[in-house]
């Protein structure tokens, strides 16, 4: 009876818990729902909106395309119609979407959203295209209001300008007497240009005011300009001149400090002790540009002969930054010189240690890498050269190395180079000498090492016993 009231409690239970949890989810779905229809509602809100001031927005534009039509001229007109044509396309397909939303067919609520969403969209399109348009002429009226002022101060600059012509003339008539045509090239025609680019820029403001007295904004912005810019040249050249002066005077002050470092140049280079070929012509080189400047006469070029003193000056302290380059390169081999060769010493004392002192195998490739290293140690030791005589002496030790590395690799490998006597054998010079042993299969070749070894030192201590007995 107990277990049947349980059940029944856990299925009443059971059935509320369904009833409760389906009516909160069907709860919760109505109001996601609503708020989906609430933000659809509102985005047709935005919708409506946006399309009546993107409306406006063209209407304006018509009248302003009335107003560009008379004050800047067709240039203007065509971008501005253009943009305008773009936007009433824009517009056209807005109010399309806008029909389909409130036409009598019910619309899914993604339909609502997307259709909405078109509309927001192309009227942004239009805002931003006229808006473009709108700024440019603004900054074009912007420029035509501000034009006669613009004009008026840059004929304000073409006479400030045109003041300095004349002492340039005379400056560059008194440098003409000082210096020579060379030194002169540079500037010699900048008073003449000068003035033509002023002529210039006298007749590029004329234009700028009879085009804005035609309203034609772009062709006045555009030779206004340019009569700035001629008249920015013209001030550049005629201060070009003015600091020539200044320029030469510098020139000279440097070149009479470069002259003396010369002298003192030429002095050091003739005191080396290494002559390499190309150090006595440019030294005769040196000393004939500083002769050529103290006998110069007349009109000079300071430039001309700066650069020239310059360049017979840094070729010779290039040969001698060499020359000191590799007198401190010699020093340094010198130092190291004697490491090398006792490192040379040392890794021959260690391989003829090997190949020599061992009873053991060791092959031809050993003992020539030896011989080499010995021959190596002694150039090393003879050579005059210092870096020719460092790099025998660190040959010679890698030589050594190899040398001992391949009589282990040989001794390890046994019986190759295996000698007579030595092994398993029963006579010294029997089956296991020089006939089917040593050079054969009695030898080292095919016995055991230590074996080979052990028995040599047998038979050495048997024959110094014997000669012993002997004495």
């Amino acid at each position: 009876m107990e277990i049947v009231v349980i059940l029944a409690v856990l299925l009443v239970g059971g059935a509320v818990t369904y009833f409760v949890l389906g009516a909160r989810r069907r709860k919760r779905a109505v109001t996601e729902r609503q708020q989906a229809s609430a933000q659809i509602d509102a985005l047709e809100v935005e919708a409506g909106q946006a399309l009546v001031r993107a409306d406006e927005r063209i209407l304006l534009a018509d009248d302003e395309l009335g107003f560009i039509t008379v004050e800047f001229g067709e240039q203007v007109i065509s971008q501005f119609r253009s943009a305008l044509a773009d936007a009433r396309g824009s517009l056209t397909e807005a109010f399309r979407l806008n029909q389909l939303l409130h036409d009598e067919k019910p619309d899914t609520p993604d339909e609502r959203r997307s259709m909405s969403q078109g509309i927001v969209r192309h009227c942004s399109n239009i805002e931003t295209t006229l808006g473009e348009q709108t700024a440019a002429v603004s900054k074009l009226r912007e420029s035509m209001r501000g034009l006669p002022d613009a004009v008026a101060s840059a004929r304000g600059d073409i006479t400030t300008v045109r003041e300095r012509v004349e002492p340039a003339r005379r400056a560059l008539a008194a440098a003409s007497d000082r210096y020579a045509e060379s030194a002169l090239r540079s500037v010699a025609p900048n008073v003449e240009q000068a003035e033509r680019l002023i002529e210039f820029s006298e007749r590029s403001l004329q234009i700028a005011e009879e085009k804005h007295s035609e309203r034609l904004a772009i062709p006045a912005s555009k030779a206004l300009t340019v009569a700035r810019e001629s008249v920015s040249r013209a001030d550049g050249l005629l201060r070009a001149v003015s600091d020539f002066e200044m320029e030469a005077l510098s020139a000279e002050s440097t070149l009479a400090a470069v002259i003396e470092d010369s002298r003192s140049d030429i002095i050091a280079a003739r005191e080396v002790a290494e002559r390499p070929a190309d150090l006595g012509p440019a030294i005769e080189r040196l000393r004939h540009e500083t002769d050529a400047v103290a006998q110069q006469t007349g009109k000079r070029d300071p430039f001309e002969t700066l650069s020239r003193l310059r360049d017979a000056n840094s070729a010779l302290d290039a040969i001698m930054d060499r020359i000191t380059q590799k007198r401190n390169d010699e020093e340094r081999m010198r130092s190291q010189l004697p490491h090398a060769i006792d490192d040379a010493e040392r890794q021959i004392a260690a391989a003829t240690n090997i190949v020599d002192n061992y009873q053991a195998p060791v092959g031809p490739d050993a003992r020539t890498r030896l011989a080499e290293a010995r021959r190596m140690l002694d150039g090393a030791r003879t050579e005059s050269d210092t870096g020719t005589a460092v790099a025998n002496a660190r040959r010679a030790a890698d030589l050594a190395s190899e040398a001992a590395r391949i009589a282990h690799n040989d001794i390890q490998q046994g019986g190759m180079y295996g000698m007579p006597g030595y092994g398993p054998q029963r006579g010294m010079y029997g089956r296991g000498g020089y006939g089917r042993g040593g050079y054969g299969r009695g030898g080292l070749g095919g016995g055991d090492m230590l074996t080979g070894i052990l028995g040599g030192m047998v038979v050495g201590g048997l024959l110094d016993d014997m000669g012993d007995m002997f004495d």
